[in-house]
């Protein structure tokens, strides 16, 4: 017979406690971030760099790499939850400075996640306000071997996007699969095939600024 009503795994329920601290301890940041912006916003900002860097050290050491997807999945619902929790308490004729003070705290700790412990990153799994704390940090995800970046600007800002991945793509010697539609370029393809010589598959579909350059 089928098992029924199976109590869930200790490590899953693990990964959702550690998203629900890491929400609780941005949501209890904003009202102190929110203050310190109005005097010095750099100060601000070194805080909360100084909150999500320790919570990346956790992470890092506590969390197994193949654990890291879970983790990952897990952290973003939280962030997304905690997004809507934001919209939802705005009042008429609120403070905007305030509530977009308040969102951007939420989406910076999606910065915990970046560690070279990922392995698998797929953006179109995420919400598009969540994508660019990704985007910006590429670089340092060396550990990524499945990246699917989607379409990333849709083809509309391909050469102001080009360096960014460049950049990123250039440190993942462990790369064995890409997908990147619209935005790939001849530039890139090249990064490709000098950096990565694990990669297996690629999808560059729909990328139309790629030329006979890069055929070879």
């Amino acid at each position: 017979m089928p098992k029924v009503r199976q109590p869930k795994r200790l490590e899953t329920l693990a990964l959702k406690r550690s998203s629900d601290w890491l929400c609780l301890i941005g949501e209890r940041l904003m009202p102190n971030a929110a203050k310190t912006s109005k005097t010095d916003h750099k100060i601000a900002l070194e805080q909360l760099n100084f909150v999500i860097e320790i919570a990346h050290d956790l992470f890092e050491r506590f969390v197994p790499f193949y654990l890291y997807k879970s983790l990952s999945d897990e952290v973003i619902k939280g962030v997304s939850r905690l997004v809507d929790r934001c919209k939802e308490a705005i009042e008429f004729k609120a403070n905007m400075a305030k509530f977009i003070g308040q969102v951007n705290v939420a989406l910076s700790l999606a910065q915990a996640l970046i560690s070279v412990k990922l392995r698998i990153l797929d953006f179109d799994e995420m919400p598009k306000m969540i994508r660019t704390a990704f985007y910006c940090q590429l670089t340092r995800m060396t550990g990524l071997e499945w990246l699917s970046l989607g379409s990333v600007s849709g083809g509309w800002k391909t050469f102001d996007m080009e360096q960014m991945l460049v950049e990123g793509l250039t440190n993942m010697r462990n790369l064995r699969h890409l997908c990147l539609n619209y935005d790939c370029t001849d530039a890139v393809l090249k990064t490709l095939v000098k950096n990565c010589p694990l990669l297996m598959s690629l999808d560059v579909t729909n990328s139309k600024n790629i030329n006979n350059a890069s055929v070879d």
